[in-house]
């Protein structure tokens, strides 16, 4: 019996009602009935009361709302399906301070050798690409597999039915179906059978 495995989708910005938010919880919707995994959402929005502090960076100061989604959303996951928003050319900073908020605290086991699906997404033409590049970037730094196929999605205000409960652009639908469902079920080894 295969065990299952951990993913979290991060909506990777901390602004209310968001159409990051309303992609990601769609996209979980879209990918629930295709996997046994268990899916789970990190909406950024739930650092609200986190204050950047000098102290951040020391672990003995780490704010327990941080220490709390670390523990639930970063370290019990083997993978992550990351949907990042486009801002002033790249992706929020909120995203940056929340994985450098949590590489004070057991750094190896958050990123290291997990692997990442990114997704960019824009209300204008580009999709995100040049903030999907700086976060492969960081993730390459923290030794995570970034998928080598990054979905760049455009005009994403235009991809969603009139109740906005499910993507009706169906070049999207295909890409998903092509790349992220076999991310989404793909059997990672543990980081000890990596190792061996």
């Amino acid at each position: 019996m295969t065990k299952t495995q951990d993913i979290t989708l991060i909506s990777g910005t901390n602004r209310q009602n968001s159409n990051t938010r309303l992609f990601t919880e769609t996209l979980y919707r879209l990918l629930k009935p295709h996997t046994e995994n268990s899916l789970r959402i990190l909406d950024l929005g739930e650092l609200e009361g986190v204050d950047i502090q000098n102290s951040m960076f020391d672990p003995a100061e780490q704010h327990s709302i941080i220490q709390n989604l670390q523990n639930k959303y970063i370290l019990p996951a083997s993978k992550f399906i990351f949907i990042i928003p486009e801002y002033n050319g790249s992706y929020p900073g909120i995203l940056k301070y929340f994985i450098d908020a949590c590489s004070v605290r057991d750094y190896s086991a958050n990123f290291q050798n997990k692997s990442a699906f990114l997704i960019g997404v824009s209300t204008g033409r580009a999709g995100n690409l040049r903030g999907l590049d700086h976060l492969t970037s960081v993730l390459n730094y923290l030794q995570t597999h970034v998928h080598p196929v990054r979905l760049p999605v455009s005009k994403v205000t235009s991809i969603f039915d009139a109740e906005k409960l499910k993507f009706v652009d169906e070049e999207l639908l295909g890409l998903l179906h092509e790349h992220l469902l076999p991310f989404v079920n793909e059997i990672i080894p543990s980081r000890a059978t990596q190792l061996s």
